[in-house]
């Protein structure tokens, strides 16, 4: 702030200088940071994620993700076109970690679990993209004159490139001294905007550019299929990820009192979630009982091969109905708390 600043007064009274302002809810500090938006948003993003885990025993996984989508993700949301700093790392970190915490709370995953596999299993796009494709959105609005006519006025003198570029109708780059002003909205969108294919800038109307952006950048969800078992669909969730209280997920993460990933078993084999699933004699009765159980929904399952098995009983078949996948699911769960392999604690 400028040691020289003028005295503002109101009605004779001077008014106090601040270092920071909120305005249509954006908060706004003298180095134009935002890092006191970012701060008030995260704080009120990780009262939501606390209320996610406390809801988490006893609501179902879907209706957890609606509460992070619906009431908590907004508040990432707001503003993200002009606070964000694409090439700071530091920053998209630590919005990521606040996304990545909330994946955790929703499917009861331990922490270290893959985050590329937390966004999947759920079908969620990363911050960073999610902030990417509002940015491209509201830049097509932009140079389709369905945003206040103004802001056009920011775009370059030429919009349009030659005809020689591999392109059809890219736009001039602006002039580029800093690498701030590079990340700023105008020069990050013309950028992005040119790397576009022609079929997507093309694109005749605001949902359907929207919707080829985020089918591009959003990962189809796995279902759950209506189980509503809640500890079950979490150990159910561990086991799809890759990190539970099975040897070689404990030992792959570098767990102390895990100093190899065989299994109990003594057959020399690798105690991962396949072979819990499909092959560990220590289960045989409570296997020998979901076998059974599936046979009475009329499913063929003995000429599929384990990895085709394993993948039936852990996600379902799109194939199948959603009352036969529901079953599958829940015949899988109650298999896993039949086990009581994973009761005790981690370590």
């Amino acid at each position: 702030m400028p040691t020289n600043a003028p005295v503002i007064s109101f009605n004779n009274n001077d008014i106090n200088t601040s270092e920071c302002q909120k305005h249509l809810g954006l908060t706004l500090d003298s180095k134009l940071s935002f890092n006191h938006h970012l701060d008030g948003k995260i704080k009120k993003a990780n009262k939501g994620i606390g209320l996610i885990n406390r809801l988490r025993k006893h609501v179902p996984r879907q209706s957890l993700l609606t509460l992070y989508k619906s009431y908590i993700r907004p508040h990432l949301d707001y503003g993200d076109i002009i606070y964000d700093h694409p090439g700071n790392s530091t920053f998209v970190r630590k919005l990521e970690s606040i996304q990545y915490n909330a994946c955790l709370a929703i499917t009861g995953c331990f922490r270290g679990t893959s985050q590329e596999k937390l966004y999947s299993e759920l079908g969620l796009e990363s911050l960073a993209d999610r902030r990417y494709s509002r940015r491209m959105i509201f830049f097509y609005k932009i140079l389709n004159n369905l945003a206040p006519s103004y802001l056009r006025n920011y775009l370059p003198a030429r919009l349009t490139a030659p005809r020689n570029l591999r392109t059809r109708n890219p736009i001039y780059p602006l002039n580029i001294r800093t690498e701030r002003f590079r990340n700023s909205f105008y020069p990050y969108c013309i950028s992005q905007w040119n790397n576009l294919d022609d079929r997507i800038r093309e694109l005749p109307s605001v949902s359907t550019f929207k919707k080829a952006i985020f089918e591009f950048l959003r990962p189809k969800p796995s279902p759950m299929f209506g189980a509503r078992d809640n500890k079950g669909v979490v150990l159910l969730n561990r086991l799809r990820l890759g990190f539970s209280h099975l040897n070689e997920h404990k030992f792959r993460h570098g767990f102390r009192d895990t100093l190899d990933p065989f299994c109990a078993c003594r057959t020399n084999s690798i105690e991962n979630s396949q072979h819990f699933i499909l092959h560990c004699s220590i289960y045989s009765h409570a296997r020998n009982l979901l076998f059974n159980k599936l046979q009475t929904l009329e499913l063929n399952i003995y000429p599929l091969s384990p990895p085709k098995l394993f993948n039936l009983l852990l996600y379902g078949d799109p194939n199948l109905v959603f009352e036969t996948n529901n079953a599958i699911l829940n015949l899988t769960i109650e298999f896993i708390l039949a086990s009581e392999r994973f009761s005790g604690a981690l370590f």
